[in-house]
């Protein structure tokens, strides 16, 4: 499996994490959403914006919803604050 620094967006991030967990490369997961390779790699990293319908591709091809993809990550809430 490659190795990728994930200091990008939460984007970049739920990407890396979706794409290891089904032990795909880049390549493997521009295939599955009909990307250029060179996209992954600049969404990954996140020196691209994404473009709607690379989101839904990304998102078909990961078998999720594109709202996920770009969620934000949730704070873990602290005991006794609201």
């Amino acid at each position: 499996m490659e190795a990728v620094a994930m200091n990008g967006s939460p984007l970049a991030e739920r990407i890396v994490i979706e794409r290891a967990s089904r032990d795909w490369t880049q390549a493997d997961l521009a295939q599955e959403a009909g990307i250029s390779p060179a996209t992954v790699v600049l969404l990954e990293t996140g020196l691209s914006k994404t473009r709607p319908r690379t989101l839904y591709l990304l998102a078909k091809a990961l078998e999720g919803d594109p709202a996920e993809l770009i969620r934000l990550p949730q704070e873990p809430r602290r005991e006794g604050k609201s």
